[in-house]
């Protein structure tokens, strides 16, 4: 007998690479009182959901399956839409998740960002690399019940005030059937001028 679905519950998958702004997001959106926020990132490092620690890179390799069964456990009895931020959101499995949403930003912002939190010269390359190629919403693709569903959407957030991306996101969480203009795949800094490879190759 399969166990009974809670439709009550709804999980939002909040992605992006490290200085797109989804932390910061994510606390704007709870102060609308209509979501609860889980920073996974948070709970991998407390709660042990990690294989190891890559010193070299400065990061923790997470376990997937501690992550879900983690998950699982915590999500078991809630009601409500409960927003999950992190770069590695793609790797959640729940039968709860709804859609995603991937925060993109110019590389060399990235960089500038990434610079002031004291990133090592290794990792910001390596961050801004991945958005370059666009690492986030790729992985996120691979998502077949979300992509065929048309609920994987991706926002340029380079030039937007917190105000007004959080009043985007509102908007797809509650209308994602009028929010085409956002569907993921049409941002591609590779075929954007303004975006300079040299700057972090």
């Amino acid at each position: 007998m399969n166990p009974t679905i809670n439709t009550s519950l709804k999980v939002i998958l909040l992605s992006g690479n490290p200085g797109t702004g989804k932390t910061s997001l994510a606390n704007r959106l709870k102060k609308k009182g209509t979501y609860e926020i889980i920073h996974i990132g948070d709970i991998v490092i407390s709660e042990h959901l990690y294989k190891e620690t890559d010193e070299e890179r400065d990061t923790k390799i997470v376990d997937a399956e501690k992550l879900n069964t983690y998950l699982m456990d915590y999500l078991k009895d809630k009601t409500g839409t409960f927003i999950c931020e992190s770069h590695y959101t793609d790797l959640i499995l729940h039968s709860a998740v709804k859609m995603a949403i991937i925060l993109r930003v110019k590389p060399e912002i990235i960089i500038n960002r990434l610079k002031l939190r004291n990133y090592s010269a290794e990792k910001i390359r390596e961050n801004a690399e991945a958005e370059f190629l666009g690492d986030c919403t790729s992985f996120m693709l691979e998502r077949e019940e979300l992509y065929r569903s048309n609920r994987i959407f991706e926002i340029d957030a380079t030039n937007l005030s917190l105000d007004i991306l959080t009043e985007i996101v509102d908007k797809i969480i509650k209308y994602p059937d009028n929010s085409a203009e956002y569907l993921a795949g049409r941002i591609s800094w590779l075929s954007n001028d303004s975006v300079n490879i040299n700057n972090f190759i």
